[in-house]
């Protein structure tokens, strides 16, 4: 079977930007069509039609080339790797060497070697088919919910089905599970690995000297039994929805109409108790603190990490040691979001720990990112999270109207895509372009 190829429409909408770009040469700079620039970084900008069609290289030999929001092609040679983007995030086409992966919509495809049609590949039309060849060169069809056999997929090695939930027989490693009326009658057999299970009647399920565990009329009655020689063991019961109670060798859990009221202890001086979760959580520990009086308010301490939330999910604040470097956000949902990067290692000022980024938005106003002596200033800013790549490229363009950006002592700024543009150095020169 032939794979599926997903990049004549790139072309078409490809030729017609250089065409535009082209076309572009017989302006001169500061035309209100198109002009022709360098950035701050160096690289070499040809822009047209305002924030629509865009060509630029940089110096380092990565290359864009836009026509947007319906195409947008990124290319950086020194990693072999390019990547097409179709009215994202409707489809892409990316490739690293001689590896390529594709979508459309729901459509997806892996070339693991674009370069030679009998090797490894995959294609899926998610969640109706699926065909492809494996790494072993034997190939496989299957038509969901009718039949067929897919390889490599879904974290299973093998997936065999017919006329599903009918029949599915799936294995991964050495380890099989055949279900019949899925997920009514199973069963799983492997080294070290048996499970049998007649939902929600009766199951047992075991791996061979770590643990045991069971369930009867399922969810009322639940069990498990724990035996590794590495870990903690004992054994635990839940009889739903009334009682639960665990008992390890350094542990020990009760737990009233669970999940809803749970009190754990063990042998370090570690206490939790849920009394009722979520609204109530509680956690003392030696690695490990943690209140919420949920949804109103919250804190969760740990190694290199501290949270806080306040009338959730509205406000959170979130601090990450990281070891060299030092994260801390804050937001407010989703109108404010505020986060600082701080060098921590060697890299750190004698007086303390240097901040090396910052990123702040007010949604829709405006957007400041920086990073080291790079930062740029959008106004506005329409995407509700943080900045993404793809829409930098296929989209903030679009709704910019006003962006300011420079490097160290150098920037610039532009309004109305670029209808007023003013350049300064650290030198005191000024040039402005007006139309």
């Amino acid at each position: 079977m032939r794979r599926l190829r997903f990049s004549l429409p790139g072309r078409i909408i490809l030729a017609a930007g250089l065409l535009l770009t082209t076309s572009c040469a017989s302006f001169r700079p500061g035309s209100p069509v198109a002009w022709s620039e360098r950035d701050l970084d160096g690289a070499l900008r040809r822009r047209a039609a305002g924030p629509i069609v865009e060509v630029s290289t940089a110096t380092n030999g990565m290359s864009l080339c836009a026509v947007r929001p319906f195409y947008c092609r990124v290319a950086d040679p020194a990693r072999d790797r390019t990547l097409h983007e179709y009215l994202w995030p409707m489809g892409m086409d990316k490739s690293l060497g001689s590896e390529r992966y594709w979508r459309v919509l729901s459509v997806f495809g892996h070339d693991f070697e674009s370069s030679d049609r009998m090797s490894r590949y995959r294609t899926v039309v998610f969640p109706l088919a699926a065909w492809g060849k494996d790494s072993d060169g034997r190939g496989y069809f299957g038509l969901f919910p009718i039949g067929g056999v897919v390889r490599e997929f879904l974290g299973q090695d093998r997936i065999v089905f017919a006329m599903f939930p009918l029949y599915l027989d799936t294995s991964v490693n050495d380890v099989r599970t055949l279900d019949i009326l899925w997920p009514v009658i199973s069963f799983t057999k492997g080294e070290g690995v048996s499970r049998f299970r007649i939902f929600p009647l009766y199951g047992f399920s075991e791996r061979e000297g770590q643990w045991k565990k069971g369930f009867v009329l399922w969810p009322l009655w639940t069990w498990g039994r724990f035996e590794s020689e590495k870990g903690p063991t004992g054994e635990g019961f839940i009889l739903f929805p009334l009682l639960g109670h665990t008992e390890l060798t350094d542990q020990e859990t009760w737990m009233i109409f669970p999940p809803f009221f749970r009190c754990s202890v063990n042998d370090r001086g570690y206490r939790s108790i849920n009394c009722p979760w979520p609204f109530f959580q509680y956690v003392d520990g030696k690695d490990e603190s943690k209140l919420f009086l949920w949804p109103i308010w919250g804190h969760h301490g740990g190694p290199g990490f501290d949270y806080h939330f306040f009338l959730w999910p509205i406000g959170s604040r979130l601090s990450v040691d990281r070891g060299d470097r030092v994260v801390e956000r804050t937001s407010m949902f989703p109108l404010w979001f505020y986060e600082t990067t701080e060098d921590a290692g060697e890299g750190a000022i004698s007086g303390g720990p240097e901040v090396v980024g910052k990123y702040a938005k007010l949604w829709p106003v405006f957007s400041y990112r920086r990073e080291d002596e790079t930062w740029r200033l959008r106004v506005p800013d329409l995407w509700p999270g943080k900045h993404l790549s793809p829409i930098e490229r296929n989209w903030a363009p679009l709704w910019t109207l006003y962006q300011r950006e420079g490097v160290g002592a150098e920037g610039g700024e532009e309004l109305l895509w670029g209808l007023y543009r003013r350049r300064w150095d650290g030198r005191g020169g000024v040039s402005i372009s007006l139309f």
